[in-house]
């Protein structure tokens, strides 16, 4: 994290990708626990990962703009920024909508549903990013001491 507009980026899809790895670990858990190879159960292992990818999102959403306000920066790139906030205002609706088809494939959609926020976080997830983004910008370009590098 540089604390940038392009944190924004990496961020969902890193979330979207330890998502994709608890939905894996449920299954195979479930697999192995109804073929009897193993008896030991987590138990709320499912409300667990839940809150902790929504505690990394939002923690590293939150360090990302702290981080922001650290950075010295020259005023000239608040133009590039607000480009990249359009640019991912439009693409960023596409990536919520590709997981929320991989959350609801018939296959998966049993351990899907075991992660409510964060199916919640991932449905409002250009709006997080829009908001992040714009507050990202503020504390790039609001700190006094304009343009020293």
């Amino acid at each position: 994290m540089k604390g940038t507009v392009l944190d924004t980026v990496l961020l969902p899809i890193l979330i979207f990708g330890m998502f994709v790895g608890v939905v894996f670990g449920l299954t195979i858990m479930n697999g192995i626990n109804e073929t009897g190879m193993l008896s030991i159960s987590i138990p709320n292992f499912s409300t667990i990962m839940d809150y902790g990818i929504v505690f990394i999102f939002f923690g590293s959403l939150i360090a990302a703009i702290i981080s922001a306000f650290m950075i010295r920066t020259h005023p000239i790139f608040f133009v590039i920024s607000v480009i990249m906030l359009i640019i991912i205002s439009v693409t960023f609706p596409v990536l919520s909508n590709v997981f929320m088809g991989f959350a609801t494939n018939s296959q998966i959609t049993t351990y899907s549903n075991q992660l409510p926020l964060t199916l919640n976080v991932f449905a409002n997830l250009p709006i997080f990013l829009v908001i992040t983004g714009i507050l990202i910008i503020i504390a790039l370009y609001s700190k006094p001491g304009g343009g020293e590098v």
